[in-house]
């Protein structure tokens, strides 16, 4: 029988209770996650590592940031990166030190770094840059970099370079050229007659008086380009950039100046602004003055607006306008921020020097009948640039000055060890003890010069003219001139030595009458505000009315009764062209003009009553010249305050361009043995004379016994000792202060160099300074002339006779010269100088700048005039 053993047993298959393959699988997926994570994690970490930041601080700070994340990250080192929540979350670590607000800050300020930077190279290789522009770049980037603000961010960025000069210029070629003449006569009444004034300015007989040059026989010509226009059209097309540009140049302008270098760099730079502004509106007033005068097609409006123009002008110069913006600038000086007091001075100064140069402005004065300088005017026509300083010429030998300072500097040179220290003296403006000089004083010294003249005529010219004695006058006057012209165009033409003295005297005497005319032309013309003033009055009072209607305004009639001097000439002259007596009024010639016109009855009235009388007249005639005298007489009445205005106007520009009306001050030191015993002298001088003699000191402040109690009790050692003296050396004081009190004791020129020798000498070029300033060219040259040539080779104030090497030499006949100062002098002792010297070549003058290596103060152009020989005169003659 069979047995289960017999049998094969069967099984069922083998299933697997673990997935392996599955497992491997999901253990290769996480793995592949992990790595995925790890790697997500230093990305993250690596952005924020890898961010731009240039600052050395922000690095740290960064880097900081970054160490705290790794310390983080080595809790969670063993963790499972496969898991996304644990990777976001070290994700999120990493990316809050990303929106950390400094560290954005730092990535920003760094991109505006990049960003300047390479905008600068591609300037620079574009040409559109420039050392201001990349300094002010850097210097604001160093100034961030190196601030320990770690909030302090970056924003700035390069600025390309814009040529605002270039710019400007292009602007100033829009600018028209104005050209105007108008013409002045003598001051007359309206009846022709020339009108007589007393030193006070009132109208008086012949004999009491003088007559006052007006304008319309002086037939003045004014052209060029307006700086003021130039200045106006500057500031309209300047934009947000072009200031930009600006504050740049003016930062990098005043780099390096800090604290009181800064002060006194900013101070002098607001001045000399503001000088060339007042300069700039001064011409406007000349240019809107000539143009009110000269352009008949002025439209009411146009005129109306003008007038009110300069008016303005005239206030801004005339009452301190100006002065006051200056101060108020100056006031700014610590008050606002440096930087931006730098850019605002920094291009006011820019623009106003920058019209300037691209403007001019020629006032050329045609002498018909020149009261003053009629000969010559004969043979040229005199421009008249610039108002100088009246200089009483005192020496004999008429050697204009140079020559006698430069002795009395020898002089001084030798006693100054008995002298004492040298005094140091300020400027303090125009004096206020002294009345000023007036007009009518003007006039005085062209008479008083035209008498020296005439009596320097007299004594030599019959040595140089042959057959003077036997001519008449106009012929005396005429071989004088034409000896005289021939001379100055070419002195090798005169070999006698005896003469060329005499023509080199004479030629100083009528330069200085032509810098006494100058300064009488320029000063009337700046008060030509007032005139204009004065016609408006007159303009708007009623005219003549007959049976209710207006027949004429008062502007015709004056426009009528001035026009007569057009017609007005004969002028009766002496011998030298200065006016003794009026004119002559060619009726005939003016009734031929006006033959079809309405205003002829007036002409006929003033004509009859010239010639026949107030009582000749007759009916209408009567009421036409009481119409006449109506208006005449309520013109003087309101015109009073305005009249009186000029004449004080008139009367302070003359004094500041007139040394002895210029006060100085200096005070004396103590500790100086010699000037100390000189003062004990003068006061033991000045007690003898108020008390022992029974004489008088000429001074309310000086007191001997407050002055010995002053000099022998407890604050003799805190007396200050001052000389106050005339810019001119022709009057002094000695003043003895005691805190705010003070004793007084005067002193003639005299006594002013016996006891202070020291004060008393001044500068040997003290005579040039004050003619530079002023002149509105800044030149000795009498006709204003700064660019050489002939011209100014005639009008040069020295010869060479006033330079040592060449004096009473062969050459000092053929050389000329003048001293010119720099734009923006002021009258201060820092002005600047320079030297144009002519040589005369065969007739042929030419010129050239001794000190081209730059400008040089007073006593360094002195001591260039003492190098001056030979060589360079023929350096001079040999160019081209």
């Amino acid at each position: 029988m069979a047995s289960f053993t017999d049998s094969i047993m069967q099984f069922n298959p083998y299933v697997q209770q673990l997935p392996v393959e599955a497992m491997a699988k999901v253990g290769m997926y996480k793995q592949q996650k992990y790595e995925e994570g790890v790697q997500k994690i230093q990305s993250y970490i690596d952005n924020v590592a890898g961010l731009d930041v240039v600052k050395p601080l922000h690095k740290q700070y960064l880097q900081s940031k970054l160490d705290e994340l790794g310390g983080k990250l080595k809790s969670v080192a063993a963790g499972d990166f496969s898991n996304f929540q644990l990777v976001n979350s070290v994700g999120g670590m990493a990316t809050q030190i990303a929106k950390d607000p400094t560290v954005q800050s730092a990535v920003a300020s760094t991109q505006y770094v990049r960003k300047g930077q390479q905008d600068m190279e591609t300037a620079r290789k574009a040409g559109k840059s420039s050392v201001q522009n990349e300094a002010w770049f850097n210097n604001k980037l160093n100034g961030w970099l190196n601030n320990n603000d770690i909030n302090a961010s970056f924003s700035d960025y390069y600025v390309e370079y814009t040529d605002i000069e270039k710019k400007l210029r292009d602007v100033a070629k829009d600018v028209h050229e104005y050209d105007r003449s108008i013409e002045m006569p003598f001051q007359r009444d309206n009846a022709g007659n020339v009108l007589y004034f007393d030193k006070n300015g009132n109208v008086t007989t012949p004999d009491k008086g003088q007559s006052r040059i007006d304008e319309v026989l002086l037939k003045t010509k004014v052209k060029g380009k307006s700086a003021q226009k130039i200045l106006d059209n500057f500031y309209s097309s300047i934009d947000e950039n072009d200031k930009r540009q600006l504050n740049i140049d003016g930062w990098y302008h005043y780099r390096g100046y800090t604290g009181d270098s800064f002060k006194q760099k900013i101070t002098s730079d607001i001045t000399s602004s503001y000088n060339m502004k007042k300069d700039i509106i001064s011409k406007e007033i000349v240019k809107i003055s000539t143009e009110l005068s000269g352009n008949s097609k002025l439209t009411k409006e146009q005129r109306d607006a003008l007038t009110a123009k300069m008016n303005e002008y005239t206030d801004l110069v005339n009452k301190g306008g100006i002065d006051k913006e200056l101060n108020e600038k100056l006031s700014n000086i610590g008050r606002i921020s440096d930087d931006e007091l730098k850019g605002s001075v920094y291009m006011e100064k820019t623009l106003n020097k920058l019209a300037t140069d691209i403007s001019y402005q020629d006032i050329e004065t045609e002498y018909k009948d020149n009261p003053y300088f009629n000969a010559l005017m004969k043979k040229k026509d005199l421009a008249f640039k610039y108002s100088e300083a009246v200089r009483d010429q005192k020496n004999k030998d008429r050697d204009y000055g140079l020559s006698l300072e430069r002795l009395n500097i020898e002089k001084f040179k030798l006693t100054k060890d008995a002298a004492g220290k040298d005094i140091i003296f300020e400027n303090l403006g125009t004096s206020t003890d002294k009345t000023l000089p007036t007009l009518g004083d003007l006039q005085n010294g062209i008479t008083g010069l035209d008498g020296e003249m005439q009596n320097f005529n007299r004594e030599n010219a019959p040595f140089i003219i042959s057959g003077y004695n036997e001519m008449n006058d106009v012929q005396k006057r005429e071989a004088m001139n034409s000896l005289v012209d021939q001379y100055q165009a070419n002195p090798s033409s005169i070999t006698d030595n005896n003469k060329r003295k005499i023509l080199d005297q004479w030629i100083g005497m009528q330069t200085d009458m032509t810098r006494r005319m100058s300064n009488y032309v320029n000063i009337t013309q700046k008060a030509k505000p007032f005139d204009d003033a004065i016609n408006n009055i007159a303009d708007s009072l009623p005219g003549y009315v007959k049976n209710g209607t207006q027949i004429y305004s008062a502007k015709e009639i004056r426009s009528i009764t001035s026009d007569i001097n057009r017609f007005t000439s004969s002028l009766q002259l002496n011998k030298f062209g200065v006016p003794i007596g009026g004119g002559v009024t060619d009726w005939g010639k003016m009734k031929q003009v006006y033959a079809n016109s309405k205003y002829l009855p007036i002409i006929n009235v003033i004509e009859k009553r010239q010639k026949s009388g107030l009582a000749s007249l007759v009916g209408e005639e009567m009421e036409i010249a009481k119409t006449l005298d109506n208006i005449r007489s309520q013109v003087r009445e309101k015109s009073a305050k305005i009249s009186k205005d000029k004449d004080n106007f008139i009367n302070t520009e003359l004094g500041k361009i007139m040394p002895q009306y210029q006060d100085e001050v200096g005070t004396l030191d103590k500790e100086d043995k010699i000037t100390m015993g000189k003062v004990d002298n003068l006061i033991g001088n000045m007690y003898g004379i108020a008390s022992q003699l029974g004489g008088k000191i000429d001074s309310e402040k000086f007191d001997p016994a407050i002055i010995t109690a002053w000099r022998t009790g407890k604050q003799a050692s805190d007396l200050k000792y001052v000389v106050k003296r005339k810019a001119d050396m022709s009057q002094g004081t000695l003043q003895i202060f005691n805190g705010n009190e003070v004793q007084e004791i005067p002193l003639n020129s005299k006594q002013l160099g016996r006891y202070f020798p020291q004060a008393a000498k001044g500068h040997p070029l003290d005579s040039a300074k004050y003619m530079i300033m002023g002149s509105p060219t800044k030149t000795t040259n009498s006709s204003g002339v700064v660019d050489g040539g002939p011209s100014g080779a005639l009008n040069a104030a020295f010869t060479g006779d006033q330079l040592p090497l060449l004096a009473g030499s062969k050459y000092s006949s053929l050389v000329r010269f003048d001293i010119e100062g720099a734009s923006d002098n002021d009258g201060g002792d820092e002005d600047l100088y320079q030297i144009r010297m002519y040589v005369n070549d065969n007739g042929i003058w030419k010129d050239d700048v001794v000190n081209k290596e730059g400008f040089a103060k007073l006593d360094g152009v002195f001591a260039i005039m003492q190098n001056i020989g030979t060589k360079k005169y023929q350096e001079i003659k040999d160019s081209k």
